[in-house]
């Protein structure tokens, strides 16, 4: 006799990655794409020597991805 498979309840998967698929759209709406990058820390030493990490908020992620979002838009804008 075959075994019964158990499959994962749709409303189950459906809520966890609704949150997920709406970020997604709303980046996609604004023109916005999502890119992972690795960052060492003599690139986070450069980012406190620049100002634009507080030596403080170091280790906290959000902190450093604003850093590096904010270090980007300036280098970007001075190609313009």
């Amino acid at each position: 006799m075959r075994a019964k498979t158990s499959f994962m309840n749709t409303t189950e998967t459906r809520s966890t990655s609704t949150p997920r698929v709406k970020a997604f759209r709303r980046r996609q709406s604004w023109g916005l794409h999502l890119r992972s990058i690795d960052v060492t820390d003599a690139q986070l030493d450069a980012l406190e020597k620049r100002g634009y990490l507080d030596p403080e908020r170091r280790g906290d992620r959000r902190d450093e991805c604003d850093a590096i979002e904010m270090f980007l838009g300036d280098s970007l804008a001075k190609l313009s």
